[in-house]
């Protein structure tokens, strides 16, 4: 229940800092949104060849098609 709070709003702050290297730009221009976190999670899982049944099941959906439709591309195992 704290994770946002402790967890993901300091993690932004600092993404969004200045870059040491680079004073006049941030280090992440781009304010990613935690549900974010889940397309990457998934997006790596298959980019390491995880089947797809495997990853629509840690996501939690009900149908691998949401899945497929989603990340079919991402498939390396699919063609």
């Amino acid at each position: 229940y704290s994770w946002r709070t402790n967890v993901w709003v300091p993690s932004l702050a600092k993404a969004r800092a200045l870059d040491p290297r680079d004073p006049d730009q941030a280090v992440l221009e781009k304010r990613p949104r935690i549900h974010d976190l889940r397309h990457t999670c998934a997006s790596w899982l298959l980019g390491k060849g995880v089947p797809l049944i495997t990853v629509s099941a840690h996501l939690g959906h009900e149908d691998t098609s949401v899945t497929a439709k989603t990340y079919g591309h991402l498939d390396r195992a699919a063609g």
